[in-house]
């Protein structure tokens, strides 16, 4: 039997995890979090997962490697001096191609542009439209109020510290404190994106997750199945509120009620533009 031959296994998750902590979540050479994982000791040369000999690169320096572009002094050199690690950041593009404000987060569809997550003042997820994409800006805190990553109109970039893993390519997007705990999933392949996650700010805790967003404190407050049209959730110790203006639309079927709001918004939109236009 040829080894040689033998069909490569997916890497150990406990290696890949660490070859991307290693390298501060990105190419060992530019930083771009899209990564594919290279054996420095080919594999054609030994079969092995040893993450001392294996580093992370994008697709272009990848394939630069594996042309014999570039020798192994110099990969062993960007192995133990990463560009995010150098630079002390993380830091990628998201890809949100759609042509209407909205996004989903558990059962709750927000649709319009502005701000709709406020805790304590500061403003926790905002959407944008822009001329060909939607525009998402976030802020993710540790229960301690360290930044663990800000999104600014789908420009992400990682906190101080470097959180424990993030995992991200063009439409998605996973921030892990650690394991089993996901801080954040975004989902832009998904139509309108579906954003998840467990969002702090000085002791205010909101969790979102496939059902819901919940809202903890003295009483802990449940949204689900309803979508909210130019509104906002304001929240801090002592009150939670919907921001007046807009419209909450509860409809059973998940499609409609995204069609529904959207209609709704446009209606908004039209209405405020008509009292912005002088008189005839």
């Amino acid at each position: 039997m040829n080894i040689g031959a033998e069909k490569r296994k997916d890497i150990p998750a406990p290696i890949a995890r660490q070859l991307r902590q290693e390298a501060g979540f990105g190419c060992c050479k530019c930083g771009l979090p899209i990564i594919q994982y290279h054996h420095i000791v080919p594999w054609s040369e030994e079969q092995h997962y040893r993450a001392e000999d294996m580093m992370v690169l994008c697709p272009t320096h990848h394939d630069q490697v594996t042309k014999g572009a570039m020798p192994v002094h110099e990969q062993r050199e960007l192995k133990s001096t990463p560009y995010n690690i150098a630079r002390g950041r993380a830091q990628g593009d998201l890809m949100v191609v759609q042509d209407y404000c909205a996004a989903d987060l558990g059962t709750v569809t927000v649709v319009g542009e502005g701000p709709f997550l406020r805790i304590h003042g500061i403003d926790i997820l905002s959407l944008y439209l822009g001329a060909k994409n939607l525009g998402i800006s976030l802020k993710l805190f540790s229960e301690t109020n360290d930044l663990l990553l800000q999104i600014e109109r789908n420009v992400w970039v990682s906190g101080d510290p470097m959180p424990w893993d993030i995992q991200a390519d063009w439409q998605k997007l996973t921030l892990r404190q650690r394991a089993r705990k996901i801080s954040i999933s975004l989902d832009a392949k998904q139509k309108p994106p579906r954003i998840e996650g467990e969002f702090w700010y000085s002791n205010q805790k909101i969790t979102i997750d496939k059902e819901k967003i919940l809202i903890h404190g003295r009483t802990a407050i449940g949204l689900a199945h309803l979508a909210l049209v130019g509104a906002g959730i304001d929240v801090d110790l002592e009150r939670t509120a919907i921001s007046t203006g807009g419209a909450i639309i509860a409809w059973g079927n998940r499609r409609e009620r995204l069609w529904r709001a959207r209609d709704h918004w446009k209606k908004m939109q039209a209405g405020r533009e008509g009292k912005a236009s002088p008189a005839e």
